[in-house]
């Protein structure tokens, strides 16, 4: 006996996942290690503007939200 195909809806689901596990998240001060539960960024020691906590990819000092 073996099992019947998976649905289309689950293979999507699976070929989703392992694309976004393999991807860097989306770069903004909003998931940046730095930014504050305030709004402010550790590394400037300022508020950034909001057009600039929009951008995306835009700091070179972004650090990934640690999973901890």
């Amino acid at each position: 006996m073996t099992r019947n195909e998976k649905p289309q809806a689950l293979i999507d689901y699976e070929t989703w996942k392992a694309r976004v596990l393999k991807e860097k998240p989306p770069q903004f001060c909003h998931n940046c290690f730095h930014y504050d539960e305030k709004g402010r960024c550790l590394i400037f020691s300022t508020e950034p503007p909001p057009e600039y906590t929009d951008e995306v990819n835009d700091c070179p000092h972004w650090c990934e939200e640690l999973p901890f």
